[in-house]
């Protein structure tokens, strides 16, 4: 079972991976591991604060399952919960008991990797003499004494299909005037009593196949079995919880009310002064996944953010909300899941939220000052179609605005001369709009200046093309429209230079991940939520053949309206120019949908795909050439 740590945003506002697949095809194997008992008891107090016992047992069937088991990692915030370990210890399969010694029970503070959180300890156990058909045996216990946000307290816990469950079993007690909602999702239940003030509920699960969820599932906690659970009334109250944490930290200190007025000095417009006081957080105020402070859902104060110049999501909102309220422009914080998997919220009020932005309702525009790359007005993908909770005066759930074909617009121009040997000289230009844009620097930073020859040397390389390359940023001052060009002259493009089939592409693919999208549809059905984001891509290419190699076939033009998905592919002969106009994506109100609509967008979207796969037929001749042709004529589908 995974355990989605619900309030897990604390301070670091980093994306958490949640959820094994759970609707899905049988897999032919039986799994690494197998879960011979997993019992949960949950004993909540009359404030709603957990202590959580954990008594599993898990078998390794083979060596990959021994690698996953070896180690185990328990954490704990030490101002908010005591881990107890009772027992822990390797189940030989002849029934030798081995305990985990001291010496491989190693502690410690803080967390790992980058990210830092001084209040959490970090407990490694290395379970001794594990082989393939030993088991592990691992007990211990949670007591939570502090919520992370005053007047509630939520969890969910989830059963994947990923491993075989032979005993899996829930217990839950709790006062029953405590007014908690619960809800579970393919749990059995076996036992519902109230006895001497004290509900108590049971359920159990077993999985007897490992399965495999559709590929590019989202929305997937709600096909998974899980138990969630929760002290808080709404939404509301979640919002509110965590306002009261935030209100005390956004202060209109001196400090901030000087830089304030010093960066919109003479600026008149509230969306200027807000584009200013955005790009100078973004820009200055670095970006740091570090917990510190007083409470892991409690930002810094302004006059401490500004004193250290970085801080984590909630720094940033915070901070923001106090330049813009300097600047006599309302702003709120803003809780939002930020992820590309979760786009829809559970039936009840979990603290289901892993970041903080900024919404500005006389605008009515939602910021994020953490996406450094991010201009002023736009939200980074991640951001795009989620439910969210405005904290400051909050009325409903709402969502930030879906990614829309004009919001992620690639542009490609490319032409090419193709000689008669098969060598090729082909200029690629790649340019954008919106987010578009946004990746394309963010493409030409990743690499570096002054290391573009040596990415474009390892581009022919892994492609095996022989030749020379040149990748070069055009500048603002050309005006190409374009944010870089890809120079190639191959001369090994074509292997059979006598007769060839060509696609008509660019070099590059850009900024929208093509393959990746097309991936999506490859299922032959689907009986989940999938991904279904708008982009869109306009592709302008030149082929110009040699005077002696002809064109005997050109793909047939294609014009698609299917609902969301568009395209229009044309292709025309001028003497030896073949030319290719593509306009082709998705235009979606949302960034998600459902499986019903699964096979609408599957056959739309193969379309496209076989249409962009078309290709340009050409033979070589030469004077005494009998095959001589015509310009070729197109067909429209």
């Amino acid at each position: 079972m995974h355990f989605r740590p619900v309030m897990a945003f604390v301070a670091s506002c980093i994306t958490f991976s949640i959820i094994h697949p759970a609707c899905a095809e049988e897999v032919a194997d039986q799994g690494h591991i197998r879960y011979l008992k997993d019992h949960y008891t949950i004993r909540l107090n009359a404030d709603g604060l957990p202590r959580t016992e954990r008594d599993f047992i898990i078998r390794a069937i083979d060596d990959t399952g021994v690698k996953q088991l070896i180690q185990q990692y328990l954490t704990a915030n030490k101002d908010k919960n005591l881990l107890t370990i009772t027992a822990a210890e390797t189940l030989k399969a002849d029934g030798t008991v081995i305990p985990v010694p001291d010496a491989d029970r190693k502690v410690q503070q803080g967390m790992l990797g980058g990210v830092s959180y001084p209040e959490q300890q970090l407990t490694q156990m290395t379970f001794p003499k594990l082989a393939v058909g030993d088991a592990i045996h691992l007990h211990y216990v949670y007591q939570r004494t502090k919520s992370d946000l005053p007047g509630g307290h939520s969890d969910a816990y989830y059963f994947g299909r990923d491993v075989i469950r032979e005993n899996t079993r829930f217990t839950l007690e709790f006062p029953a005037a405590l007014k908690l909602q619960f809800v579970t999702h393919e749990l059995q239940p076996v036992q519902d009593q109230t006895k001497d003030g004290t509900r108590q509920l049971v359920w159990q699960f077993e999985n007897t196949k490992v399965t495999q969820g559709d590929f590019g599932v989202v929305n997937n906690w709600q096909y998974t079995p899980h138990l969630m659970t929760t002290t808080f009334a709404d939404w509301k109250a979640i919002a509110q919880a965590y306002q009261q944490g935030a209100a005390e930290k956004t202060i209109l200190s001196e400090k901030v009310r000087k830089l304030t007025a010093q960066l919109t000095e003479g600026i008149t417009e509230d969306r200027e002064k807000a584009r200013v006081l955005y790009d100078w957080v973004r820009k200055n105020i670095r970006y740091v996944a570090s917990y510190i402070g007083d409470g892991g859902m409690v930002p810094n104060n302004t006059d401490t953010i500004l004193e250290r110049l970085y801080g984590d999501c909630k720094d940033h909102a915070t901070l923001l909300e106090a330049m813009l309220g300097a600047a006599g422009i309302e702003a709120s914080q803003v809780l939002i899941d930020a992820d590309n998997d979760n786009y829809t919220l559970p039936p009840l009020p979990v603290f289901w939220f892993n970041h903080a932005i900024n919404y500005l309702p006389g605008l009515h525009m939602y910021l994020d000052s953490t996406s450094d790359t991010t201009p002023f007005g736009m939200l980074p993908e991640y951001d795009r179609g989620h439910p969210v909770l405005i904290t400051k005066g909050f009325e409903k759930v709402t969502e930030t605005p879906a990614l829309r074909a004009a919001d992620l617009s690639a542009v490609r121009q490319t032409k090419t001369s193709v000689g008669i040997n098969g060598e090729w000289k082909r200029v690629t230009r790649i340019g954008g709009k919106g987010l578009a844009a946004v990746l394309n620097r963010e493409f030409l930073e990743g690499i570096g200046r002054g290391n573009e020859a040596t990415w474009a040397r390892n581009y022919l390389n892994s492609n095996t093309l022989s030749g020379s390359a040149e990748l070069i940023a055009e500048t603002a001052a050309e005006k190409t429209g374009f944010d870089y060009r890809f120079e190639e002259n191959l001369n090994n493009m074509i292997s059979q230079p006598e007769a060839a089939a060509v696609l008509m592409l660019p070099a590059l693919d850009g900024p929208v991940n093509l393959d990746g999208i097309m991936k999506r549809y490859n299922e032959s059905r689907r009986s989940t939520d999938f991904k279904c984001n708008s982009f869109e891509i306009r592709d302008e290419t030149e082929m110009v053949l040699a005077p002696s190699l002809k064109a005997i076939y050109l793909p047939k033009n294609v014009r698609l309206n299917s609902g969301p998905v568009f395209a229009d592919i044309r292709y025309e002969q001028r003497g030896q120019t073949i030319i290719s106009k593509r306009h082709f994506g998705i235009d979606s109100e949302r960034s998600w949908c459902a499986a019903e609509e699964y096979p609408r967008f599957q056959k739309a979207m193969k379309l496209v795909e076989k249409a962009l796969e078309a290709r340009v037929l050409y033979l070589r001749s030469d004077n005494r050439d009998k095959h001589k042709t015509k310009p070729t004529k197109q067909q429209t589908s």
